[in-house]
């Protein structure tokens, strides 16, 4: 009985390992989809609605990704995603309006 207990465990832990993994390779995917809501947030809203950009931006996300990785995405994870998005997007606006000038 205990080796099979030791090996539900094993199991578990090699599932956890590759469900982490994956969720670390779509990273990069969640920032981009972070960054055109960022980007949509800001058209929708203008420049003066922060709170409500941001509440736009988490309730949109949440809505999107499947579910296995929302377990894995804290609010705090995606609160730094969301900034780091917020300053690029910042950054490209700010090119993009010394383009058309």
């Amino acid at each position: 009985m205990n080796e099979s207990i030791i090996a539900i465990l094993v199991l578990v832990a090699i599932i956890a390992v590759i469900v982490i993994l994956a969720i670390r390779g779509k990273k990069e995917i969640i920032y981009k989809m972070i960054f055109a809501l960022v980007d949509e947030a800001e058209a929708a809203f203008g420049s003066k609605a922060g709170k409500l950009k941001f509440a736009y931006v988490v309730e949109r996300v949440y809505t999107i990704l499947p579910a296995y990785v929302r377990l894995f995405i804290t609010y705090g994870m995606l609160e730094r995603m969301i900034e780091k998005a917020l300053a690029e997007a910042k950054e490209y606006w700010a090119e993009r309006a010394g383009i058309t000038e």
